[in-house]
């Protein structure tokens, strides 16, 4: 899986000198100290996302062993546990905020579709029409104790690129699509939503679509930090660095006809914009919660086997106790990959291999008439000296 920096326009440099007018500095996403700014990484390759279907499923998919099944219903099946899956659902929620530069390189519909661009994405992947180049990959990373993000997208403010995916409110959309104007958006997103939704059954009817109610901001902390956090990108428009690009910050304050009665930026105003157009990451998690034996509220345990249920396990966001303040892409990557050790690991145990490791282990301990699972020797030095 191909990781790495896109950057497509000059924006990246003006938020980096914004987020130091703020006091904050250039971090490592990975280090000790993560309340800063860096630029982002992504999975993709010549302009295309890079995904784990083309990284790891395509090249087994042709294995006797393995079974796919997508789009799939379950009709018929006996209770054998009495678990709470679909509860403790959470997802990362985020409203975006608009600016608009008096510069005219930033990225709009009209050269995003133009017909050389699109030629220039097909012959070299290069451009600014991949999927990821509308994004100035920038993200301020983690204000009021890792609680919340800014992510920095250099795509046209307010055409249906954004509002008509994100928001119901066609003649806002409408409006602002007809300015075809250059611009960007700024995501201020909750990462540690304190409020919690469920998945459920319809009905008997496995065909009926399921009950999905997330319960945002049913806990008023949720409004309070993402008040402060909207509230912090709107400084963002009296910086120097801003300001520089000829943004001035009235222009953000957009009068949505639900929040018209109040007068911008007052936190009343704040407030109905985020209860009105909070929308979600797609980054839905912890339904299927890992937990001990006795934890009332997990469905599986920490080696992602549901709970009384034998040969059974969930292997997705899903079994996180509580979504991750971050993209759930590489978390979730690295569950599957830990969950793949964990079966390695119990098959050797039990003295089941594939031919495979089989192979290995005849070569690894000389033993070419049959094949013996030396317990004396630390199983974890064993299945190490086998993958590597």
């Amino acid at each position: 899986m191909t990781v790495n920096q896109n950057q497509i326009t000059d924006l990246a440099k003006y938020y980096e000198e914004a987020m130091r007018e703020l006091g904050y500095d250039s971090i490592d996403s990975n280090g000790a100290n993560q309340i800063g700014f860096h630029k982002n990484t992504i999975t993709s390759k010549n302009g295309r996302r890079v995904d784990t279907a083309n990284s790891f499923l395509k090249m087994a998919a042709d294995r006797n062993n393995l079974h796919i099944s997508i789009n799939s219903h379950v009709t018929k099946i006996p209770v054998k546990a009495d678990l709470p899956v679909g509860q403790n659902l959470q997802d990362h929620i985020f409203v975006p905020i608009y600016f608009f530069p008096n510069v005219s390189w930033t990225i709009t519909e009209e050269k995003l579709n133009n017909i050389w661009n699109l030629m220039i994405y097909l012959t070299t992947g290069k451009g600014k029409y991949p999927i990821f180049s509308k994004i100035s990959r920038f993200k301020f990373l983690f204000l009021f104790k890792f609680q919340f993000q800014f992510k920095f997208r250099a795509v046209v403010s307010g055409t249906h690129l954004i509002l008509n995916h994100y928001f119901s409110t066609e003649d806002i959309v409408l409006k602002m699509a007809e300015k075809n104007q250059n611009g960007f958006t700024v995501l201020p997103a909750l990462l540690r939503p304190r409020s919690t939704g469920s998945i459920t059954l319809q009905s008997t009817d496995p065909f009926d679509p399921p009950l999905i109610d997330p319960q945002y901001f049913t806990q008023k902390e949720d409004i309070d930090i993402f008040l402060k956090g909207v509230k912090k990108t709107l400084e963002l428009g009296h910086t120097k660095a801003f300001k520089a690009l000829g943004i001035n910050i009235r222009d953000t304050y957009i009068h949505f006809p639900q929040c018209k009665k109040y007068d911008a930026p007052s936190d009343g105003y704040l407030e109905c914009y985020i209860r009105h157009y909070a929308t979600h990451f797609n980054h839905p998690t912890s339904t299927c919660r890992m937990g001990h034996s006795n934890d009332p509220t997990a469905v599986v345990d920490q080696d992602l086997r549901v709970k009384g249920i034998s040969n059974l396990r969930v292997v997705d966001a899903s079994v996180m106790r509580n979504v991750v303040s971050g993209n759930t892409n590489a978390p979730t990557i690295m569950i599957a990959e830990k969950a793949a050790d964990l079966i390695r690991v119990e098959l050797l145990s039990q003295g089941y291999v594939c031919d495979r490791l089989t192979s290995s282990l005849r070569k690894f301990y000389g033993r070419y008439g049959e094949l013996v699972i030396h317990y004396d020797v630390p199983l974890s030095r064993m299945v190490d000296d086998i993958l590597s």
